[in-house]
């Protein structure tokens, strides 16, 4: 079974619509009526009650509403967290986060059941490594990373 993933309503319908014309379960939250302008709790306990890992770039608040829905025993679908900086919202930069959803899609890397990950347009190498080093579950080396404009020095593509 291929992963659900649902895209919080900061992201433009189309980039949902472009990853089903590319054949993955997508949907946008700002193109359905019924959850546009839904509080972030509700919004994550629909995309739980679908088994779909949740994309958005309002980390704070879902990770309040993470913590909280923890303690209480309550679980989520899995949540990606996409960085403004590093995926602007804007027409010309769509593209990028196209492409970068579909590999994690297709690389089945997607966090699962009560799992955080970051959404990183990692740089490959070569022949489609990513660099080298980088820790996936570090979620302090990842933000480091999507800092960076440069790879690090040693870290050159060959």
């Amino acid at each position: 079974m291929s992963a659900r993933l649902a895209l919080d309503e900061m992201f433009s319908p189309q980039i949902a619509a472009e990853l089903v014309r590319r054949g993955h379960d997508m949907v946008a939250v700002a193109a359905d009526p019924a959850l546009a302008g839904l509080p972030d709790e509700q919004v994550l306990e629909w995309a739980t009650s679908q088994g779909r890992c949740l994309v958005t770039e309002n980390v704070k608040d879902y990770e309040v509403l993470r913590r909280t829905a923890a303690a209480q025993g309550r679980s989520h679908a899995g949540l990606l967290y996409c960085a403004p900086r590093r995926f602007p919202r804007d027409r010309r930069f769509i593209g990028v986060l196209v492409d970068a959803l579909d590999r994690m899609l297709a690389g089945d890397q997607l966090p699962g059941p009560d799992k955080v990950g970051w959404l990183i347009d990692l740089p490959v190498f070569g022949e489609g490594g990513t660099q080298p080093g980088v820790d996936l579950d570090d979620s302090a080396a990842l933000l480091d990373l999507m800092e960076q404009d440069d790879p690090p020095a040693g870290d050159a593509a060959p």
